[in-house]
């Protein structure tokens, strides 16, 4: 099935919504708001569920981005990278497979460093909350709540 890459906030990632109309999974026609709160989301991360639940429990509108499926753009990197106060490095997850085996020790530029994290979104630590100009890796996850 190609979907979006929205999750379902309702059913918390359970269903996805093909173009912004109706979860297949709860049947919610979601309510899309600009700036409203964006959590880049993996689902079979706990931290990431841990966080998503923080949200709903709060009962703020929020938009989910499976990222791993509808990777951030160069621009939207950059602006969340600016948001975090960090520089690409600092947001890369240098325990997983793909970065040991290619880039661990290896020397590149903020710019290529973005890149690659565009080429392989599961380096991307999650999850990513932004609150307008504001926004948080959720580790742990009650970070989120410094955004709220």
């Amino acid at each position: 099935m190609a979907t979006c890459g929205y999750v379902c906030p309702k059913c918390e990632g359970k269903g996805f919504l093909e173009d912004f109309s109706i979860c297949d999974w709860c049947s919610t026609t979601p309510i899309i708001k600009n700036n409203m709160i964006t959590i880049y989301h993996n689902n079979r991360c706990g931290k990431s569920r841990d966080a998503l639940a923080i949200l709903t429990e709060k009962k703020v509108e929020f938009t989910v981005v499976d990222y791993l499926k509808n990777p951030p753009t160069t621009k939207d990197l950059e602006a969340i990278l600016q948001k975090l106060n960090i520089s690409p490095i600092d947001l890369l997850r240098k325990g997983e497979a793909a970065y040991k085996e290619n880039y661990k020790d290896k020397k590149f530029t903020n710019a290529e460093w973005i890149q690659i994290m565009i080429a392989n979104p599961i380096l991307i630590e999650r999850p990513i909350i932004v609150n307008g100009d504001k926004a948080v890796v959720g580790r742990p996850p009650e970070k989120v709540l410094d955004i709220l």
